[in-house]
């Protein structure tokens, strides 16, 4: 478990870190790990086109230990290999009155179908 990790027995998680060159094109990934993460469901939605599912995208919370490494261009890999897309920033929120700031909180998407 990482230092700082907020759930004794959250899940550990990589992060991919795609790198572009000046064309904009992914030329190397980069991994690291992420231990102590809780993980909890934000929305499902399931799309059908002529009677057969399409499309299933699934919408996820992260929260992290404080100051994790975590980009808008990161995919995150769980322990069964699936891969979900970083949507938007993380950011860790603090309580105004005392400084408390236990989690880095991001979201994750993914499609399938």
């Amino acid at each position: 478990m990482s230092p700082g990790a907020p759930f004794r027995n959250g899940q550990t998680l990589t992060v991919i870190r795609r790198n572009r060159d000046d064309y904009g094109d992914y030329t190397s990934l980069s991994r690291h790990t992420v231990a102590g993460c809780a993980v909890t469901r934000r929305s499902t939605l399931e799309t059908t086109e002529g009677g057969a599912r399409a499309t299933v995208v699934t919408r996820l919370w992260v929260y992290a230990p404080p100051g994790s490494d975590v980009i808008p261009s990161d995919l995150v890999e769980f322990p069964d290999g699936t891969r979900w897309n970083v949507d938007g920033d993380a950011r860790t929120y603090g309580s105004p009155f005392t400084g408390w700031a236990p989690a880095h909180r991001f979201a994750l998407v993914r499609a399938t179908g």
